[in-house]
């Protein structure tokens, strides 16, 4: 059970308003949904950008010949 306060009454019109039709439950769950989608959308472009920036934290850290002067290094 939800109370309906001042501050859900005002949401609950405008997903009325948006989504025409709906009874007010409806429009509760609309709302709850939506909310979901767009946390779970938020919280994959979190994980994409920190996985993004741990892939490239030490890009350029070695110069394009430091495998190979490494390799010099051994003995053949």
């Amino acid at each position: 059970m939800v109370t309906e306060t001042d501050d859900l009454s005002v949401m609950l019109d405008a997903a009325q308003q948006h989504w025409p039709g709906l009874a007010r439950r409806q429009a509760l769950l609309r709302l709850v949904d939506t909310g979901a989608q767009v946390i779970a959308a938020q919280d994959a472009q979190s994980h994409h950008a920190q996985t993004v920036a741990a892939l490239t934290a030490f890009a350029g850290t070695f110069g394009p010949d430091y495998r190979d002067s490494l390799r010099a290094e051994w003995p053949a």
